[in-house]
């Protein structure tokens, strides 16, 4: 079942003769796909980011083959505009391009037409090459409420890399901020608040590292609730003093 649009011209003139047409939803693609290279029995996600994000005509495509949730695959539509597609056990029948792409309908007939289309390449490396390791571990830590915080794991190898916080998967922000140097891969948080408090994963394919971070006051923080405390005290000494 669809949503019917109807237009209704009422007092119709002969001067108004004319073809009216009923244009698609526009949609924008805000992130772009990347490649990535893993070996056999990886997982990997891909995602990207389209606006308006509450669009539902969106498909995954492996190479020309229509791609739906099932156990080795899973295709999710999240908050903001993001979808993602996850392959599992990677084989080499999943070598080849990923597309992402926004289908609308042509008014009248039974045809679709691509409007926007985002692509990446799959690479399975065959060679017995040895999977990644995680050389330098994520450490658990203490930020400052309102500081920035670096989280840091490096890896035998460069690899395709993805951040977790409780289990959920991250996204570049305006406060998080992904990146990546050789083998070693970043998490950046600027502007510390109680909520970034957590444990957070670096995973790199089959091996991952995790910390938890813990999120305390600043001094002034502390000044206020040092002040309260006296305040506290002091009204409940003078009140005993009254009593006597």
């Amino acid at each position: 079942m669809g949503t019917m649009h109807s237009l209704t011209i009422k007092k119709l003139r002969l001067s108004e003769f004319c073809l009216f047409r009923l244009a698609g939803q526009k949609v924008v693609i805000l992130d772009e796909l990347e490649d990535v290279e893993c070996l056999e029995g990886d997982t990997v996600t891909f995602r990207c980011r389209i606006s308006p994000s509450d669009y539902a005509g969106a498909k995954w495509y492996l190479d020309e083959t229509l791609l739906y949730t099932n156990e080795l695959n899973e295709i999710q539509v999240l908050s903001g505009g993001f979808h993602t597609l996850t392959f599992k056990q990677l084989a080499r029948k999943d070598t080849g391009t990923i597309s992402f792409a926004v289908k609308l309908r042509s008014l009248g007939f039974n045809v679709y037409f691509l409007s926007h289309l985002t692509c990446a390449v799959l690479h399975l490396l065959m060679t017995p090459e040895r999977r990644p390791t995680i050389c330098k571990s994520l450490e658990d830590c203490e930020a400052i409420e309102g500081g920035g915080l670096i989280l840091s794991c490096v890896t035998s190898k460069p690899c395709h890399i993805l951040w977790y916080k409780d289990g959920c998967l991250m996204w570049n922000s305006s406060r998080y901020f992904t990146s990546r140097l050789g083998c070693e891969a970043r998490l950046t948080i600027r502007e510390v608040c109680k909520t970034d408090a957590g444990v957070y994963e670096c995973s790199a394919g089959s091996v991952t590292t995790r910390a938890a971070v813990a999120v305390k006051g600043t001094n002034r923080d502390l000044f206020v609730t040092c002040l309260l405390w006296v305040e506290h005290f002091c009204h409940t000494f003078e009140t005993h003093t009254l009593r006597l």
